[in-house]
């Protein structure tokens, strides 16, 4: 398969996640699919945890913010998701909580509803265990081209020398784990993400976990639950202002 095909075989599948240690390209990589979702799928909305901003390369679409649980409520139809270090909001331990439950109704919609996914996280086994069921694919991506063993140094360089050239083992969990491999050099794409975006975690407000609150648990929520969701959003408009900026880590 040639790099476009491997692409598209990418963009097909309806979970896929990009693993593996820190300052590898995640979002990154995260970023990139999800332009060339709109390149070559005309995908025109997308929701992401994460702020985006493609309108440098040419193709405009409608970035929304995902900040809260009750989105999976209701999923819109033809929709990507990105979801940015998805393990602070699906971690394994809590795969059985009700504050994970929304996932039931994510697994059932997301193919119903043609919708994408695509999440990033460090170790597989931090995951939660039901959306690991769900992943269709895996991206496990290195750079080729280390420059210093210190984290900062390195990134200071790769910028300077526009060297975002890595190489992705690409598991397609979907066909008896087909294993394909891609190298690409995705520089122009960092200023299209904030870099050292940190995303919140996701509100939890979804129709079941408010259905099993206490009556004192539920007057809590709901003083927090307008509070919480006009935090989540300041946080993801100031961090859009700062794409474009090429900030070290």
């Amino acid at each position: 398969m040639n790099q476009l095909e491997i692409l598209e075989l990418i963009l097909s599948r309806y979970v896929v996640f990009v693993g593996g240690r820190y300052s590898r390209g995640k979002s990154l990589i995260l970023t990139f699919l999800s332009l060339m979702d709109v390149i070559l799928n005309n995908r025109n909305n997308i929701y992401s945890n994460m702020p985006i901003n493609f309108n440098n390369s040419g193709y405009k679409t409608i970035i929304k913010p995902m900040i809260e649980t009750k989105f999976f409520d209701n999923i819109p139809y033809g929709i990507r998701m990105t979801w940015d270090e998805t393990t602070n909001d699906l971690p394994a331990r809590g795969f059985a909580s009700i504050k994970s439950k929304y996932m039931g109704v994510f697994g059932v919609d997301v193919a119903k509803k043609n919708c994408r996914l695509i999440g990033t996280f460090q170790f597989g086994d931090t995951l939660d265990k039901v959306m690991g069921l769900y992943c269709e694919l895996i991206i496990i991506p290195e750079y080729v081209n280390i420059y210093s063993k210190n984290t900062k140094e390195d990134n200071i360089k790769r910028v300077e020398n526009k060297d975002f050239t890595m190489h992705w083992i690409i598991i397609d969990k979907r066909d008896n784990d087909q294993r394909y491999e891609l190298t690409l050099n995705l520089y122009n794409i960092i200023f299209m993400y904030n870099t050292r975006f940190k995303p919140l975690p996701l509100w939890v407000n979804h129709e079941e976990f408010q259905d099993r609150l206490k009556p004192k648990d539920r007057e809590l929520f709901e003083d927090r639950n307008p509070k919480e969701i006009i935090k989540r959003m300041e946080h993801w408009n100031d961090e859009m202002k700062e794409i474009g900026k090429v900030m070290i880590r």
